[in-house]
């Protein structure tokens, strides 16, 4: 479940086999550099797509904008060709009031209004997602409130786990995996089956090696994933130790 400090970033994917994006939850505060090794890997991996969930505070925060800090890491990250940056907003399982969410997405929506950096928003994550079929109704009204003041918002839904493909109707994409490495198995791609295009995982807590890393990136692609993370930690606070190995794995797909 994707927590306070964000980020990332999804292209729209034309072909069942191609290449995967990284959405990357960047939740680590940038100060001190500490996004200078997601900097690197963007640059050096034109080829690849990144989806920047960023997360200021549990959601945009209090003021009109984002600290200082904030505005020069997105403004950063808005300079690459290859990145999506994504707002975060939270659901508390679709039983938070709509109004309340809508105010978040219209203070990201709003980022585009601040003159001194380019530090404007492509879409919204609303996490922690029921995966009740009687939340769509809710849903549809989040998302297309933030098709209203995003133009052409990129929305994800993240329930962590499988959804009525009604859910699908309502969102761009949505991650219907997020767990442990330990509790993956491929048997879990036949229950999205004909949804891959729409459809991401996320993996934590990875005990693999650089190979199986590679083999699991490549065999996500081949079955036309459109959106992947994986992290050697238990939380998104810090630099997964395969990152690099990642972002060459999506970037060796086809």
């Amino acid at each position: 479940m994707f927590k306070p400090f964000t980020v990332f970033v999804l292209f729209f994917i034309t072909d069942a086999f191609a290449k995967p994006s990284i959405l990357l939850p960047l939740y680590v505060y940038p100060e001190n550099n500490l996004w200078q090794p997601f900097y690197n890997a963007i640059k050096a991996f034109p080829s690849v797509k990144f989806d920047v969930i960023v997360n200021p505070e549990n959601g945009p925060g209090n003021g009109k904008y984002p600290d200082g800090d904030y505005i020069s890491g997105v403004a950063k990250l808005r300079a690459f060709p290859n990145v999506r940056i994504i707002g975060y907003v939270y659901t508390s399982y679709c039983k938070r009031n709509a109004a309340q969410v809508n105010a978040d997405v219209n203070k990201y929506a709003n980022w585009k209004t601040y003159t001194k950096a380019n530090i404007s928003i492509d879409g919204i994550f609303y996490d922690e997602v029921s995966e009740s079929s009687k939340v769509v109704t809710y849903l549809k009204g989040l998302t297309d409130y933030s098709r209203s003041v995003i133009p052409k918002s990129y929305n994800v839904l993240n329930p962590g786990t499988n959804v009525p493909k009604t859910f699908y109707n309502v969102s761009d994409n949505i991650v219907f995996f997020e767990s442990p490495w330990s509790q993956f198995n491929s048997n879990q791609l036949t229950q999205i089956k004909g949804l891959e295009s729409k459809s991401s995982i996320i993996i934590h807590t990875f005990t693999g090696t650089d190979a199986i890393q590679q083999l699991t990136v490549t065999k996500w692609a081949a079955a036309g994933i459109s959106s992947i993370y994986i992290t050697t930690a238990a939380d998104y606070d810090s630099v997964s130790t395969k990152w690099i190995q990642l972002c060459a794995a999506v970037a060796n797909t086809k």
